[in-house]
């Protein structure tokens, strides 16, 4: 049984994502956080395999909570957003950089009538196995050695590349945007990503990635030119 701790402040939502969830016989919703302050203390308490995360709670929103949770006691962590607006997806998308995985929609009815619903059972399923770790502080890139230092030999030539390609699918948009922002803004080449997805939510990926890394990331239009320095998804 996969264990589930649901975190939303909208007891009627709570319900149906008790009931959507519950609905497969593999999982099972061990308990439900009204804040973000009972979501870190249940978690600690009932140490669920993935806890469903509202954003806007009172008393501690979904981004302490889950700065918290991935601090003291890291779990997968899937934000579930009942809106598709261009400033609530960007609010949602900036809980990745807390430490969750994935933005998802949240359901409206049960699985065999709502699409959302089914694909919140399967997303529920892989990301459960997700490994993740304690956020730490970034350690610091290495300083020159002291003057007269001989440095070590760099790696054999290589051909040239063209071209950077990603796939991603459960767990991938907190690492891309690991990868990405580490990318120069004159990055020579031009990066293509594939993301796996719920419908809706790409173009709220795309600009908060454009908003996070130095590289210009837009939607991929049929037909168009690749071009340096920029990534396509």
């Amino acid at each position: 049984m996969i264990r589930v701790l649901i975190a939303d402040d909208s007891p009627t939502l709570r319900h149906l994502i008790r009931a959507v969830l519950e609905s497969d016989p593999e999982l099972q919703v061990v308990g439900e956080a009204h804040n973000g302050e009972q979501a870190v203390a249940l978690c600690h308490e009932l140490r669920p395999d993935i806890i469903t995360m509202d954003v806007r709670m009172p008393k501690m929103n979904g981004f302490q909570a889950i700065q918290q949770i991935m601090a003291e006691s890291p779990r997968p962590i899937l934000v579930l957003t009942s809106t598709s607006s261009d400033i609530e997806l960007g609010i949602s998308f900036k809980a990745i950089e807390a430490g969750a995985l994935m933005v998802a929609g949240k359901p409206c009815g049960m699985p065999d009538t709502d699409p959302e619903a089914a694909r919140l059972i399967l997303q529920v399923k892989a990301m459960a196995d997700v490994k993740v770790v304690a956020r730490r502080p970034r350690v610091q890139k290495k300083t020159p050695g002291p003057p007269g230092e001989q440095p070590r030999p760099g790696p054999a030539p290589s051909p040239p590349v063209r071209l950077i390609a990603i796939g991603a699918s459960t767990g991938g948009p907190p690492a891309l945007q690991a990868i990405l922002s580490e990318l120069p803004a004159d990055l020579p080449v031009p990066v293509v990503v594939v993301q796996h997805m719920s419908p809706g939510f790409m173009n709220g990926f795309a600009r908060w990635l454009n908003g996070t890394t130095s590289l210009r990331v837009k939607l991929a239009e049929h037909g168009e030119p690749l071009q340096p320095g920029t990534v396509y998804l």
